[in-house]
């Protein structure tokens, strides 16, 4: 489903909303979406008359109390009662703060003839309703104008959202007709919907947002390989044992920035506002290394508890990490060396400007392997 660029309102859905007051959920939609919001004038005039005379109908129920209350007292109570008048200029003065607030428009009413609203009557076209041709007037009115407003949008592809509790209002044939006008229009049945969907796109918006970023850091990433592994072959240190199985690492005279893999970067929407963003990301590497080998078992010797018997260099012995046995000094001495070329992931934490257009590294380390405390460590070189 498109993302709607401009929102309309029916009557119902604003009087349930609690207009001229807003609901909760109505403040919410006003205030995340980024579609023109729109008022019908025919539901202007609807809110107004309904306003005015729902406050008719209290005040004479105010006085009918008032007059109760007198009687059963046996005297006058002084009980002010609204000026209508004032109270109607009050109320459009509160629309006024609204449409000026949440920046609403006011859509003008269709000028479609009379004879094509009166043609869609007799064929109890929705918003019409099926056997009642008389009945769906004023709903036909503010569907029109809706429909025409978005017919009016030159050089753009509107897509309307129309907020409407009547059934009326959803049968396809509104969305048919829509559609045959040369417009999009989609229909929502409460308040709370649209705020669903505006979440659900907001959501959906930010991941799309989130991985074009992503997308782009890796490319720029890519491009500066050279500077990456230069700061990698400065910053590096390969643990002793771990590198390769059963071996350790003597000297790692260089290693080689392959590509870059898995960047991983804050959310869009909130690096806006910083200066430095900060990000992390993998690199694939070809370590070249020179290791010597321990293959067999070294020979194990027993000896008795305050012995006194001499101990040679291949007496000593201690376990290396990584190795699940013991290892005599003069093993690691007299061990010949070899050239491997092992595959690591490196992990580069760095920063960046908002832009992510300069990158200043941080860190590198070997993903998922730990030095050992006390293993060793070598730079390379």
């Amino acid at each position: 489903m498109s993302v709607f660029t401009r929102l309309y309102f029916e009557t119902s859905e604003l009087v349930a909303a609690g207009w001229p007051r807003l609901s909760a959920d109505l403040e919410n939609v006003f205030t995340i979406t980024t579609a023109a919001i729109f008022l019908p004038a025919a539901v202007e005039i609807e809110l107004q008359n309904r306003w005015q005379r729902e406050l008719a109908e209290k005040t004479t129920a105010m006085r009918s109390r008032v007059q109760s209350v007198e009687s059963h007292l046996g005297t006058s109570i002084s009980v002010g009662v609204p000026d209508l008048t004032k109270a109607r200029d009050d109320y459009l003065k509160m629309v006024d703060g609204l449409k000026q607030k949440h920046g609403l428009s006011t859509v003008p009413f269709t000028r479609r003839p009379v004879t094509e609203i009166f043609e869609m009557a007799s064929l109890r076209h929705p918003p019409f309703k099926q056997g009642k041709e008389d009945v769906g007037f004023r709903d036909a009115v503010i569907f029109l104008s809706v429909v025409d407003d978005l017919m009016a949008v030159k050089d753009q592809s509107p897509v309307g959202a129309l907020v409407a509790r009547d059934d009326v209002f959803h049968d396809p044939k509104i969305i048919e007709f829509a559609a045959s006008a040369g417009v999009v229009l989609q229909v929502f049945r409460s308040v709370k919907d649209v705020f669903d969907s505006l979440i659900d796109d907001e959501v959906a918006y930010v991941k799309e947002q989130w991985a074009a970023t992503t997308a782009q850091v890796q490319n720029r990433l890519e491009s500066q390989l050279p500077e990456i592994e230069k700061f990698i072959g400065e910053r590096l240190e390969i643990p002793e044992w771990g590198l390769a199985h059963s071996a350790r690492v003597v000297a790692v005279p260089r290693i080689k920035a392959v590509a870059v893999r898995d960047v991983r970067v804050p959310n869009p929407l909130e690096v806006r506002k910083v200066e430095q963003v900060r990000l992390s990301f993998d690199v694939q590497t070809k370590v070249h290394a020179r290791i010597e080998r321990f293959e067999s078992l070294p020979a194990q010797r027993r000896l008795k508890v305050g012995g006194d018997e001499q101990r040679g260099l291949g007496d000593v012995s201690f376990n290396p990490p990584g190795l699940p046995y013991t290892v005599s000094l003069l093993d690691l001495i007299n061990q010949p060396t070899e050239e491997i070329e092992v595959l690591r992931i490196v992990r580069v934490e760095a920063s960046a400007d908002p832009k992510f257009e300069t990158f200043s590294f941080e860190s590198a380390s070997i993903a998922g392997e730990a030095i050992t405390p006390g293993s060793g460590a070598l730079s390379l070189g």
